[in-house]
């Protein structure tokens, strides 16, 4: 589940072109600055925020019994509507903004199959809804999905520690609410255009299109 969620995060970061910007800055190759990402991303990270949370909860909760480890486990259930937010509003942006490449791909799928244009030229202008209206779905998914995780650590607090219900949720909801903007910053960001291997042609249709599709280039 800490991978579910963690991961969907750096999914989200590694396209976006903050990282090119920094392997370039740095002069170091985007394999080493992919590597350190998914350490801090899957290991420095949800260790040390889960770990604070569940912390302060055995804290305020005057929680003498079990682990450290285990307080972390039992809620780390709650990370869960949260992570398919994330991953719903990435891949949702995908979708959602080339939703009409099918059409040319289609079209160049067919062109290369039997050697001419059968459903005329790939109509590579074709894409989908504007980054810009795509950007509050993604919001909403990723609202719903805290809220979402936000009931749910209520749920283990009020059957865990019934007496100290609100203190022990506090520290996760603190977590979730973070995390949450994060993601939001996240998904404001410009997305890099990563396994994308257009000829100029294809390019020359496209551009124009990504010229106008501010604040966030099609993937």
């Amino acid at each position: 589940m800490v991978l579910f969620t963690f991961g969907g995060l750096l999914n989200a970061f590694a396209m976006t072109s903050l990282v090119q910007h920094l392997h370039h800055r740095l002069g170091v190759s985007e394999g080493v600055v992919l590597s350190v990402l998914f350490v801090a991303a899957l290991g420095i990270v949800p260790v040390a925020l889960l770990g604070g949370a569940a912390g302060f909860t055995r804290w305020l909760a005057g929680d003498r019994t079990g682990s450290l480890f285990s307080t972390a486990v039992r809620y780390a259930y709650a990370l869960v509507p949260f992570g398919f937010g994330v991953w719903l509003a990435h891949y949702g942006f995908h979708f959602l903004t080339g939703a009409l490449t099918i059409v040319a791909v289609t079209q160049s799928a067919v062109t290369d199959l039997v050697g001419w244009a059968a459903l005329g030229a790939p109509r590579w202008q074709w894409t989908g809804m504007r980054p810009s209206a795509v950007l509050p779905i993604e919001l909403g998914f990723v609202l719903l999905g805290t809220m979402g995780s936000i009931a749910v650590v209520v749920g283990i607090s009020r059957r865990d520690y019934a007496a100290h219900t609100r203190a022990a949720a506090a520290p996760w909801a603190a977590a979730m609410v973070a995390l949450a903007s994060f993601a939001i910053w996240l998904l404001a960001q410009p997305m890099d255009m990563r396994g994308m291997d257009m000829g100029a042609a294809r390019m020359a249709h496209v551009a124009p299109v990504m010229d106008n599709a501010s604040p966030r280039p099609l993937p």
